[in-house]
């Protein structure tokens, strides 16, 4: 997966680094994901839809999109980056952040 970031030129210094271990980490994960095949798929719900349907393991951390409804689905990354929040969209931290 080739992923594409546009940048104005102001910002340019400051997105470097974020792009850097962006692709840092997509080596680690690829150097990891050679014996993917072997683990067993790991199976993803859809948000969207509620249809079930397995991913290869070598997919883990990747979104994808879901093969019934074509929706975006994370793939087998139940855990959220360090320093983000899950936020349910009904609370009170979710209907503040509109007010920003």
């Amino acid at each position: 997966m080739n992923a594409q970031v546009f940048v104005e030129r102001a910002d340019l210094e400051r997105a470097k680094p974020v792009l850097d271990e962006f692709e840092s980490r997509a080596a680690r994960h690829r150097q990891g994901a050679g014996d993917g095949d072997a683990a067993p798929p790991i199976e993803v719900v859809c948000d969207e839809c509620g249809t079930r349907s397995p991913f290869s393991a070598r997919l883990k951390g990747t979104v994808q999109q879901c093969p019934h409804c074509h929706a975006y689905v994370d793939v087998g990354d139940d855990e959220l980056p360090e320093g983000w929040q899950d936020v349910d969209e009904g609370s009170d931290e979710a209907a503040h952040e509109d007010e920003v």
